[in-house]
């Protein structure tokens, strides 16, 4: 539930999907954000480490080939995760076929 939404797409289980889902229910983009970002880390009683950029924190992201606020509200669930970083560490990156900091055979 988000600001007394209850979101269900029912499309897909990307959160960009949920994301749209909500934008195209009239729910600010920031506030689909803040929902599959800090809301859900503090969710799991998390907010402490994850959820969100700041010092002494995790630093869990995500970059996308696209700016969300730039794009028009049907796109979003098509933007592509370029890389993802765990606890700063870079743990994905498009195009590549092994998990950075893998050695080859």
């Amino acid at each position: 539930m988000v600001s007394g939404y209850v979101l269900s797409s029912g499309r897909e289980s990307s959160p960009l999907f949920g994301i749209q889902s909500g934008v195209e229910r009239n729910i600010p983009l920031e506030v689909m954000l803040e929902t599959f970002t800090i809301n859900g880390a503090y969710a799991h009683g998390l907010e402490s480490e994850t959820g969100s950029l700041e010092k002494d924190k995790w630093a869990d992201f995500i970059v996308l080939d696209r700016n969300l606020f730039q794009i028009p509200v049907s796109e979003i669930h098509k933007a592509n995760i370029l890389r993802t970083y765990y606890k700063g560490r870079l743990v994905y990156e498009f195009g590549s076929d092994k998990l950075p900091n893998e050695k080859s055979p």
